[in-house]
């Protein structure tokens, strides 16, 4: 609390909401041709139909039969095939057994941008714009997990009117094994720290918090949503400090 007397009548404070931003949480795509087939049905049936000509060609060529109508025929119908294959495609689920497995590399970037949308959908004041935002990023009961282990984390007491805002994640390590057992999942071992400020009444709090968990992601209607997280290890850590492994993230 400050006070303000005869002799000391400025009160000065900072204006957190000068530069303020309103938070973006965006929905973590799969990459399309990674998990779909785009069959070109119509080349499909051209190609079929070429083929069949193709063959009565050849019966009239032996018995020595005039066939430049079917010349003509083909010629159209594989120009017709070629012309019609970035049209008439039907999108169907590739096969988990065609699925490439995501390397550490899209394994972290993926963990990155989830879990900078968990954070920012805590930025939301209103609680049902909270829970919605996560939904974009989490699957099933783990959200409501999520939304209280990170309110507790980072949030401090609103008594005082401090609320904490998480400004960065930092991936330090991620592993990612993918699991059988589902059609597209991926358990990530991985750690990180997520750090954030505290403004109260002109003064600023740094805090920072270091994560060892594994967080299970898995593909649901082409986008990527956490649907599993095995917490190791919390713990606050010294925001000045860097955290050893934090120069470079590594994906082993």
């Amino acid at each position: 609390m400050t006070y303000i007397t005869p002799d000391d009548r400025v009160h000065t404070w900072t204006n957190f909401l000068k530069n303020y931003k309103p938070p973006t949480v965006a929905e973590v795509s799969m990459a399309s041709e990674a998990t779909r087939w785009q069959i070109p049905v119509l080349s499909i049936i051209l190609l079929v139909i070429l083929a069949l000509a193709f063959h009565r060609f050849r019966v009239r060529l032996r018995h020595r039969h005039p066939v430049r109508l079917y010349v003509a025929i083909m010629t159209l119908l594989s120009v017709s095939a070629v012309m019609a294959y970035p049209y008439a495609q039907v999108t169907v689920s590739r096969p988990a057994v065609f699925i490439a497995n995501m390397s550490n590399d899209e394994a972290l970037d993926t963990l990155q941008s989830l879990l900078k949308n968990v954070y920012r959908a805590f930025d939301f004041r209103e609680e049902e714009d909270v829970y919605d935002k996560l939904a974009l990023s989490v699957s099933g009961d783990l959200l409501a997990d999520i939304y209280l282990q990170n309110r507790k984390s980072f949030a401090v007491k609103k008594a005082g009117g401090a609320q904490a805002k998480v400004k960065d994640v930092e991936i330090l390590e991620v592993d990612a094994k993918r699991l059988e057992d589902k059609r597209l999942a991926y358990a990530i071992k991985a750690k990180w720290t997520a750090s954030g400020k505290v403004g109260h009444w002109g003064h600023i709090h740094l805090r920072k918090n270091y994560y060892d968990a594994v967080v299970t992601i898995e593909g649901i209607k082409g986008r990527w949503k956490i649907t599993g997280l095995e917490l190791l290890e919390e713990k606050r850590i010294d925001p000045n400090n860097p955290v050893p492994g934090s120069a470079s993230p590594s994906a082993k």
